[in-house]
């Protein structure tokens, strides 16, 4: 995952490394956080904290980073002092229960983005989910119903997805890589899904508009400011 803070650096989360990164416009690389080759878990400062398989990163205007730390469930939020601290769920406890912050439980979150009012969207790719994030870390589901995955447009819990990974807003809706489904799928507000581009089940690479695209395996995903994905 890559995100661009205030400075128009970029922070990377190297997720076979443990690590988050900074790398700057002029191309100067340095660590932000986390212990490199060391995986575990460890809320700390800078480099002394721990991280296992990062993943997704979402940066605040005020410069705060959020990450989804995949294999031990959790996501975590490094403030501007480069303090990591556990922001939602609670580490190798796996599960998908909504709930107040570290009473949530997530099963693999991977994607991560966040919207202009401040609430965090992650694809939580093993139980075939999209959760919400509101303030303090209070975790919802949006759509899907964990661990019942598939390929259905509808209403909050009876969408399916199949390993959703890169998640991106755009306005009040969510765009979502539904990757094993090889589809773009859209989220409104409500939690409505309906699929955006490609076809369930139909891998390929022709262009084309809407279901007639065909994707193979999408992953990343991100928004520009005039709604291009």
């Amino acid at each position: 995952g890559i995100a661009l803070d205030s400075a128009g650096d970029l922070l990377v989360a190297d997720r076979g490394r443990h690590t988050i990164n900074r790398i700057t416009p002029t191309g100067t690389f340095s660590p932000l956080a986390g212990t490199a080759d060391t995986n575990g878990y460890l809320d700390a400062t800078g480099t002394a904290a721990l991280f296992d398989q990062p993943f997704g990163v979402a940066c605040t205007a005020s410069n705060d980073l959020y990450v989804t730390d995949s294999a031990n469930a959790v996501i975590r939020k490094i403030n501007v002092g480069t303090i990591a601290s556990t922001y939602a769920g609670a580490a190798d406890a796996t599960g998908t229960a909504d709930g107040e912050a570290t009473t949530a439980r997530f099963a693999v979150p991977t994607g991560l983005a966040l919207d202009a009012a401040g609430t965090l969207f992650c694809t939580d790719a093993f139980s075939d989910t999209i959760r919400r994030l509101g303030a303090g870390g209070a975790v919802s589901t949006l759509a899907g119903s964990a661990s019942a995955n598939g390929s259905a447009d509808g209403p909050g819990a009876t969408a399916r997805f199949n390993y959703p990974n890169g998640i991106a807003i755009d306005g009040t809706e969510a765009y979502v890589a539904d990757t094993d489904n090889h589809t773009i799928r859209r989220i409104a507000a409500d939690g409505t899904t309906s699929t955006f581009a490609g076809a369930s089940g139909q891998p390929g690479s022709a262009d084309g508009t809407g279901t007639a695209a065909r994707f193979n395996l999408p992953f990343g995903l991100v928004a520009d400011a005039l709604g291009n994905l």
